[in-house]
């Protein structure tokens, strides 16, 4: 005779047991979320340093190479359809970071391929990842009147000034041209530095940072406000505020990645601090980065530089020569090459 045993019915979950498990599931979730971005923040400041870092191995191959470090923009000259000199020596660095055969190609062309903010210029197919910051969105090649050209995060400074003064000689080069930066590097083509030169020490003195590429040219951490001046960090940040309300430079930073012709969306410096606007000459290191921005040092070290550091008396005028303390703090002092200052730990 068979038995035939009944079955237990199957029990599901309640609502109510449902509706607790997805609780302890959100709040997981909003435990976990937080941490996986801090990560990958972590990752792509990471990868951030890095480029900088081998940014930093090709300037020095560079200056053991050619006896000098490479010029803010150079190139080409008076020639009909040159590059005018505008060349940035980001540029002349491709053949130290496994780049010799794009460097061929702009060297070969002819007046080495034109201006260099030109669609026609010998750009690379896309952008190159070793001058892109990851946490930096990338925006859309910018084309206007034949403009166009992958985009760059990093950038050459001109130390805690860049000014145009009547009848001051600048660092390097003719008095006559009234321009002088008091970093590594000058707003003049062709005017170059030896790491000798760089007397306040090279691990006290900033070679590039990085800049945010720009989002919105109404937003203060991509763009720069060209075509106003301020004598002061304090006016600088008086007139803009936390955005530039349409007076942003049409360009944005980096959008042209091998020009070196605008000194406010092309260059750092040092007299505001990181994350500050910019306007003209105080053309300021800015990124995507929580709480500062990245920076590499004359000797190839690179630092997270806080947004917090000290930035001295804001209301000072810039400094009318190159061997004078820096009234910007410490990140004034780091921007200078021979202001004589005594940094400490920073």
């Amino acid at each position: 005779m068979n038995i035939i045993k009944r079955s237990e019915p199957v029990r599901g979950f309640t609502i109510i047991e449902l509706l607790v498990s997805l609780a302890i599931i959100g709040v997981l979730l909003a435990l976990l979320l937080p941490a996986i971005q801090r990560s990958r923040e972590a990752a792509r400041c990471l990868q951030c340093r890095s480029n900088l870092k081998q940014l930093g191995l090709a300037i020095h191959n560079y200056e053991s190479v050619h006896q000098h470090l490479p010029p803010n923009n150079g190139g080409t000259d008076g020639e009909e359809m040159s590059n005018q000199g505008n060349l940035s020596g980001i540029v002349m660095l491709l053949p130290f970071f496994d780049q010799s055969a794009l460097w061929n190609s702009i060297a070969t062309a002819p007046n080495q391929g034109g201006f260099p903010g030109m669609a026609t210029f010998p750009h690379p197919p896309s952008n190159l990842s070793i001058l892109l910051c990851p946490s930096s969105p990338v925006p859309a090649p910018f084309t206007d009147n034949g403009l166009g050209g992958p985009s760059r995060s990093y950038h050459l400074s001109l130390g805690d000034w860049c000014g145009v003064f009547p009848g001051i000689s600048p660092v390097l080069g003719s008095p006559a041209s009234g321009a002088f930066a008091r970093g590594p590097f000058s707003p003049n083509a062709g005017e170059t530095r030896r790491w000798r030169d760089i007397t306040d020490g090279t691990s006290h003195t900033v070679l590039m940072s990085e800049k945010a590429l720009v989002i919105s040219p109404d937003e203060f951490l991509g763009n720069s406000s060209h075509d106003d001046d301020a004598d002061s960090p304090r006016q600088c940040r008086a007139k803009f505020g936390a955005n530039y309300g349409g007076r942003g430079n049409r360009l944005g930073n980096g959008r042209l990645w091998a020009t070196g012709w605008n000194l406010s969306v092309y260059t750092v410096t040092t007299a505001m601090g990181p994350n500050s606007p910019s306007c003209k000459y105080f053309t300021n290191a800015t990124s995507r980065h929580p709480g500062g921005v990245c920076v590499l040092l004359c000797d190839g070290a690179v630092r997270f530089i806080s947004d917090s550091i000290d930035t001295g008396n804001s209301e000072s005028p810039p400094p009318a020569t190159q061997y004078v303390p820096s009234p910007y703090g410490v990140w004034g002092a780091l921007g200078s090459a021979a202001g004589e200052e005594s940094i400490g730990q920073f």
